[in-house]
């Protein structure tokens, strides 16, 4: 029994640890499409994808939707610094 208890509260901090998904993962055309496109091209996509979800994250009432939203937008700011690395190193 106690096992059982601390390997769920082991797999839930695991989750509360671990990073967002990568962008590629969670959007299809960032994945096949924008993620080919040269740097400039790749942030400006996220750029309006964080507005986008930001907009949509104070009309949405669902919680299971919120949720998706708010994964969206931490996988994209994710996207963003990596980018802006990349950017600067160029």
């Amino acid at each position: 029994m106690l096992g059982t208890v601390s390997m769920r509260i082991f797999r839930y901090f695991r989750f509360l640890n671990s990073g967002p998904m990568p962008l590629a993962q969670l959007d299809d055309i960032y994945d096949k499409a924008i993620s080919k496109l040269p740097v400039a091209t790749r942030l400006e996509y996220c750029r309006r994808m964080l507005h986008r979800c930001k907009f949509d994250l104070h009309g949405v009432d669902c919680k299971i939707k919120k949720q998706q939203l708010k994964t969206l937008l931490k996988s994209t700011v994710t996207e963003i610094s990596k980018l802006e690395e990349q950017a600067e190193l160029k």
